[in-house]
Formats: structure tokens, C-alpha cells, sequence
């Protein structure tokens, strides 16, 4: 029980200071609703672009850019075809994961 309590409490410490640093790098965008697509009677109207409501919630978004070194920690491999550890993750259609 003793060993549990010491984890515990060191896991709240990490997430604690996690937290303070989380706060610094991500900025909260306020959820709402609106209506997305394009009327029936829009010119150029593809089939795809069916309009409906759309409610989000709030949620947390990074305040930069992601590095490829970031990337590659997190996922894996990195889809960038400059590469560079500090240069920021560049993605397109074919190399989306």
C-alpha cells in the first residue's frame, strides 16, 4: 500500500507540472455549432457537400507548429520531404498517415 501511495503521489506531481507546461503550449478554442456544406443551390455544388448542423466541443489546440523531431518521437516515422528536426511537419494528401 505504502509503494502505491509514493507512485500516486509522484504521478500527480508529473501530471501537475505537465499541466503548467500545457498550459503554455496549447490554447483552448471555445466549442459551438454551425452549419456546414453548401446549399442545394449553390453553383458547382459537388454531391459531397451535403449541408448539416455541426455541434463541436471545446478542446485544446498547440499554440505552434509541430516539429518533425516531435512527430517522430510520437509517431513513428515523419512523412516530411525537408527534413530537419526543428523544421516544422509538412503532409500532403499522399503521405497522410
Amino acid at each position: 500500500m505504502k509503494i502505491f501511495s509514493i507512485t500516486a503521489l509522484c504521478l500527480t506531481a508529473i501530471l501537475s507540472a505537465a499541466q503548467v507546461q500545457a498550459a503554455d503550449e496549447f490554447i483552448l478554442i471555445q466549442g459551438g455549432d454551425f452549419d456546414m456544406g453548401s446549399p442545394t443551390s449553390e453553383n458547382r455544388r459537388e454531391k459531397d457537400e451535403v449541408l448539416h448542423h455541426v455541434t463541436l466541443s471545446s478542446f485544446y489546440m498547440g499554440s505552434r507548429e509541430v516539429t518533425q523531431k516531435e512527430y517522430r518521437e510520437l509517431m513513428g516515422n515523419n512523412p516530411s520531404q525537408f527534413q530537419g528536426d526543428e523544421m516544422p511537419v509538412k503532409m500532403s494528401a499522399s503521405t497522410t498517415p
